[in-house]
């Protein structure tokens, strides 16, 4: 009987501890849609998704909240305006105003409630033992081609890593995840305060960026570099910088701390795999002591063409109406049209050396669609009630008498 009672009080004061938490929650979702931030919305809904272990990590989670609610509503007076000035002109901006004035109340408020559900969530977990279901393997990695493909623990440990820290979480979670290498760095003992804690280094090969990380295991991160990997043109060992030395189109270059020389040719592969993506093709030179990677660019260059799409009975197609002067393809530096990307030919004395391919870049969705409400607006990766879409295909060619078969 004394269980029995027991049990019963437990069980009213975790469903009203529940009960304000579901509550509250479904409040501040309320008042985060009513911001109409998406960037405030997902970010918001990032957070929710990591359940506190006790009630300490509850009232951690719940202050950050709070905190971002406030200062996102503070500065989206200025950015709200000016981003929604660029994204569609004057009228967007004058808009963008009455979002940003409405940001700063609703904002605060929105992470406020969250504050009160992430603290009740925490004492429903440390008091009630919620968090006593774990998953039995990590989430798997998807191909950022969006394929299924099978389960690997290192990819899956990768992303874990990624979503697990805020820092990283913040900045490189949507960004579609390709690898990663670890090594142990073994640092100087007189610099090392405590001899027990393991220092390591993890390069991470995201499909548009590569992140450098210091961490002390199981305690914090460093984000040390960060590179533009849409932008690179080659990379070679460079041992005595101990590390690999990458170049960029701009003319600049960086390193890639490297501590053990083993981890080169796994380096190699990845950046490789990399330069695949975004330049599909890369010849190899020896060079010295070490190998040099990057396109022949004195022979080589690139036709871009924009493959267009409208809007229209409720579904995307090719069939425009004739006012709008828009065809299917269009040439994005001689403004050829075009009905067919069969039907395009290579520039005079130029011969093809790779297939079509698309360009990436963060501000276009899983397709490589970009989208606009008219031709004349600008072009972002998501867009309400858009009624135009386009896409850049590029495909190589080089002089003909410089080609070589091999490369087609």
């Amino acid at each position: 009987i004394t269980k029995g009672f027991k049990d019963l009080g437990s069980g009213f004061v975790s469903g009203g501890v529940g009960m304000g938490a579901k509550m509250t929650t479904a409040t501040s979702r309320g008042l985060a849609k009513v911001t109409f931030d998406k960037d405030f919305q997902d970010h918001r809904d990032r957070e929710l998704r990591l359940q506190p272990g006790n009630a300490s990590q509850g009232v951690i989670s719940g202050m950050r909240m709070f905190a971002r609610g406030v200062s996102s509503g503070v500065t989206g007076i200025v950015t709200t305006p000016v981003r929604e000035g660029k994204k569609g002109g004057v009228g967007k901006g004058i808009l963008g105003v009455g979002k940003g004035v409405l940001g700063i109340f609703a904002k605060p408020a929105s992470g406020a409630m969250d504050m009160i559900s992430c603290t009740l969530r925490g004492i429903e977990s440390s008091v009630f033992g919620k968090d006593s279901s774990e998953r039995s393997r990590l989430p798997r990695h998807t191909h950022p081609s969006g394929k299924v493909v099978p389960f690997s623990l290192s990819k899956a440990q990768g992303v874990h890593f990624l979503h697990k820290f805020t820092a990283l979480r913040d900045q490189f979670c949507d960004i579609p995840y390709v690898a990663h290498i670890t090594e142990q760095i073994h640092q100087d003992e007189k610099k090392n305060e405590r001899k027990n804690e393991k220092h390591i280094q993890i390069i991470f090969a995201l499909y548009t960026r590569i992140v450098v990380v210091h961490a002390i295991f199981g305690k914090k991160i460093n984000i040390v570099k960060v590179y533009d990997c849409t932008k690179i043109i080659g990379f070679q060992e460079k041992k005595e910088l101990n590390g690999m030395e990458i170049f960029f189109c701009d003319g600049s270059a960086g390193i890639i701390p490297v501590h053990d020389e083993s981890l080169y040719p796994k380096l190699t592969v990845l950046l490789k795999q990399l330069l695949d993506f975004h330049l599909r093709q890369v010849s190899q030179v020896e060079c010295s002591d070490s190998m040099l990677f990057h396109p022949d660019l004195e022979n080589l260059k690139f036709m871009e063409v924009y493959e267009y799409e409208c809007f229209q009975d409720g579904t995307w197609s090719k069939s425009f109406p004739k006012s709008s002067n828009l065809a299917p393809y269009i040439n994005a530096n001689t403004s050829t049209q075009h009905s067919s990307i069969i039907n395009i030919t290579p520039p005079k004395d130029t011969e093809w050396s790779s297939k079509w391919f698309l360009k990436r870049t963060e501000k276009v969705d899983m397709d490589g669609w970009e989208y606009a409400q008219e031709l004349s607006s600008s072009f972002v990766g998501k867009a309400h009630q858009a009624h135009i879409r386009r896409r850049l295909w590029v495909r190589e060619v080089i002089t003909s008498n410089n080609y070589d078969e091999s490369l087609a």
